[in-house]
């Protein structure tokens, strides 16, 4: 599985003029993505996937480092697993969700938060949109599923025509 992650980007598709992207979206080679998770074979794989893919990511092991980490740094999206120690990342991304609305220091910008979980039942991706989560992405982690969420909710870095 760890060898499947070191495959090419997929070329990126141009932009529609009707695509709606729900939150401000930073270029997807730039991104500064956080992963709370603590499963330590699903952290070396989501960590080595997004930085052999050219992202900035850092690693936390629960909802409250994340948290933490989220108060401290701007980061363009999370990759949150649902089940973690001392705090879940249901009940964290509910507390991000306060605390954005409340615009606390650290938090004034609206973080894009994709669920992980290895729950794939009926009502579980209602579960997580119902917390606040804006997608859900099913462990173990496989490559196409993670850039259909980067593709969706990161805008595509400009080509050199497009920048000519």
């Amino acid at each position: 599985l760890l060898h499947s992650l070191d495959i090419a980007p997929p070329p990126t598709a141009p932009a529609t003029p009707d695509a709606q992207v729900p939150l401000a979206a930073p270029r997807n080679d730039t991104a500064r993505i956080l992963v709370a998770e603590d499963n330590a074979v699903n952290q070396k794989i989501a960590m080595r996937f997004l930085q052999n893919h050219g992202h900035q990511a850092t690693l936390v092991s629960s909802g409250l480092e994340a948290l933490a980490a989220l108060g401290k740094h701007h980061y363009d999206l999370v990759f949150m697993d649902v089940q973690m120690p001392e705090m879940d990342g249901l009940e964290a991304t509910r507390t991000i969700r306060r605390l954005e609305h409340d615009k606390s220091p650290g938090f004034t910008h609206r973080v894009c938060i994709i669920a992980m979980t290895a729950n794939a039942l009926a009502g579980d991706r209602e579960v997580c949109l119902a917390a606040g989560m804006d997608d859900y992405i099913v462990k173990p982690l496989v490559p196409d599923s993670v850039h259909a969420v980067l593709a969706k909710y990161l805008r595509p870095a400009p080509t050199l025509s497009a920048q000519a």
